[in-house]
């Protein structure tokens, strides 16, 4: 997140940090009313979930991304001094977008076939997947619906992200930049809105995600219940 001329000034600007206050209260909220979803392990036996070639490029997609996120948020403080000192070492570590987007791209291979839509997805966004109270069976397959809408957004607008960011750093200030940076922030924002989800619900309401993405393992109880048209219960 680069200079911005004018935009500086303009409230879109400040986009990434005020979704950042907005959904971390609205998390506060949410965790005070309705609390995790799954507090412990249901049964003893774990299933084997994710392998070493996904858990690999989920750990290095997941610490490029939290990269970007936190030197863009610092650019958005001062983007006029982003030309020396350690703010040109923050702008230089922004810069890790290839890394990303070849990352992304390797997720999109593994991971579409499980990123396909189904009926009874439209289910899940029905009542929240029970985020919100609801008590009754959700079915969802081994991503749940909230993940595939993650997974696209992911691919969509990190494509975005990366393509605005090396228009940013290419073009010379005037319209076509100014184009491009909006572009790179509206992005950003939305990334970062649907990343601040996902890390709650990983570590907060669903207890046992955030290990399975270095342990590969999940609880098969849990799994079966939040994921039964799974793969791995179909077999």
């Amino acid at each position: 997140m680069a200079e911005a001329s004018h935009l500086q000034n303009s409230m879109i600007y400040y986009a990434p940090w005020i979704i950042l206050i907005v959904i971390i209260v609205a998390q506060y909220l949410h965790y005070s009313f309705f609390g995790p979803k799954v507090k412990n392990k249901e049964g003893t036996e774990d299933i084997f979930w994710w392998s070493i070639k996904e858990r690999i490029i989920h750990l290095i997609l997941m610490l490029t991304f939290l990269i970007i996120v936190i030197t863009g948020l610092i650019l958005t403080v001062s983007p006029e001094k982003a030309q020396s000192g350690i703010m040109l070492l923050i702008r230089n570590m922004h810069a890790i977008g290839p890394i990303f987007a070849i990352t992304a791209f390797l997720m999109l291979i593994l991971w579409i076939r499980f990123a396909i839509f189904k009926k009874y997805d439209f289910t899940w966004f029905r009542h929240l997947g029970g985020y919100l109270g609801y008590k009754g069976e959700l079915k969802s397959g081994k991503f749940n619906a909230g993940q595939k809408l993650w997974f696209w957004i992911a691919i969509i607008f990190g494509a975005a992200l990366v393509i605005s960011g090396v228009r940013i750093e290419t073009l010379e200030i005037g319209p076509s930049r100014d184009s491009a940076v909006l572009g790179h922030l509206i992005s950003a924002s939305i990334m970062l809105a649907m990343l601040l989800v996902h890390m709650y619900m990983s570590i907060f309401v669903v207890k046992g995600t955030l290990s399975s993405i270095f342990t590969g393992k999940k609880n098969k109880e849990t799994a079966q219940k939040l994921h039964s048209e799974a793969p791995e219960f179909k077999k």
